[in-house]
Parts: C-alpha cells; structure tokens; sequence
C-alpha cells in the first residue's frame, strides 16, 4: 500500500482551512490508523506548524492506541468514524469482520479514558444472516456502547449493491434480491423516512419485515436521543 507523504497531507489539510470555510476537513482514508506512525506524523506535522483547524476521519475500533488517540485529539481531530457491525459475534466470524464484541469495547474505552474526538460507531441490519434476535444483540450492544463509554452510534441497512458480492452470490447467502430500484434511491429517506425499505429478504426475514425492523429502531433511536437520527444504506 502507498502513501501520500505526512508533509503533503499536512499540506492539504493547511490549504483546505486557509482557502475554505466549510470545516471540519474529512479525511476518507477507510482506515485512517492503520499505519499508526504515519498517523501520528501528520499529528505531529499539524501540531508544529500550529494548524488550528478541525477534521475527522474513519478507521477501525480495533486499530488505534491511548496515546494516539490523545494526540490526535490535541491535532484537531474531533470525530472518530469505525464500524464495528453487528452486536452478535458469530455475525460478525461470517461477516469476515475480524472484530469481536471484546475487542470493540477495548476500543471504545480508549476514547472514555482520556481526551479523545468523538467516537462514531456504525452499525449494519439486515445481513443475510440476521434473525430478530442477533439484531436485539445489535441494538443492545451499540446503546451499551453509547451508555458505558460515550460512543453515538448510527445504523446503516444492508443493500446488495449490482457488483457487490452479495449481489453476485446472492444464491449462495440465500437471499432474494428485489428489482425495484427505487428502493436503491437513499436520496429520498433524508425527508421522507418513510420510503426507507429493505431491498431482499433472507431465509431468516423478509423484506418487509427488515423494513419494518429499521423503521421501530429509528424510532427507538430518535425517542433516546431526542432527535431525528440519520438514515443510512450502505453497501456490503
């Protein structure tokens, strides 16, 4: 894997809060720590050059450290993406997320330990996989989360994007895939959750019955947080 120097990161990231107003700066890299030395150049870089400017960026809960983390909270860094998925380990085992439910919360005590940005962990319903029960677990471990160490947690539905292995396999995961593709159109669940809807059903659920799924848990999430909770797709 190649990167860009940390130099010509820090230079992007200087130029962006010079020349733009619309901050934070979002780094898009899927796993920003994954080389956690490269990061912590950038840190550093941000730090010495006194860069007073905001960015967020997404990595892996299971791939970051107590002092990194504070560093990067010191650089300017105020939102931390991850996913972590599923709240069900034996999901998460066929999912081939090389996560565990321990290790997320490893992760996320790091953030309640100290000074951190915020942590942002996202969730999946709906693989094919899922029964009503392993999406309770779900739930149930991402409020832990939220409860216990502070994380906000946002659920995304499972969509087999045309290209996406779920799509080409779908025969082998066992599910029916719909060929209405307005329900491939996110754009319209921002003002209209309402058309939010599930776009195959399992051997476990239907597609009704996933989209019914995700409507009770945007209730349940906008009546703990008081407000209106993104609503997201997201492809395998």
């Amino acid at each position: 894997m190649r990167y860009h120097s940390p130099e010509r990161v820090v230079d992007w990231i200087e130029r962006m809060g010079r020349e733009f107003t619309v901050l934070p700066v979002r780094i898009l890299d899927s796993t920003f720590t994954l080389d956690q030395s490269w990061a912590e150049q950038i840190c550093d870089l941000i730090l010495a050059r006194g860069l007073r400017v905001r960015w967020h960026c997404q990595t892996r809960i299971d791939c970051v450290n107590r002092t990194l983390i504070e560093k990067m909270h010191r650089a300017g860094c105020t939102e931390l993406v991850a996913g972590v998925d599923s709240g069900n380990d034996d999901i998460l085992r066929k999912s081939k997320k090389s996560l565990t439910k321990a290790r997320a919360r490893q992760g996320a005590q790091l953030f309640r330990d100290g000074p951190a940005p915020q942590l942002h962990l996202n969730f999946v319903i709906g693989h094919p996989w899922d029964t009503r029960e392993t999406i309770a677990e779900t739930i149930s471990f991402a409020e832990e989360l939220e409860d216990s160490y502070g994380a906000k947690c946002g659920y995304y539905m499972m969509v087999p994007f045309p290209g996406t292995e779920l799509w080409d396999r779908a025969s082998s995961y066992e599910i029916e895939i719909t060929q209405d593709w307005e329900k491939y159109c996110k754009l319209s669940f921002t003002e209209r959750p309402d058309r939010l809807a599930a776009t195959f059903s399992s051997r476990h659920l239907t597609s009704d019955e996933l989209t019914q799924i995700y409507h009770d848990i945007y209730k349940r999430k906008r009546a703990r947080t008081g407000r209106r909770p993104a609503l997201r797709t997201a492809p395998p």
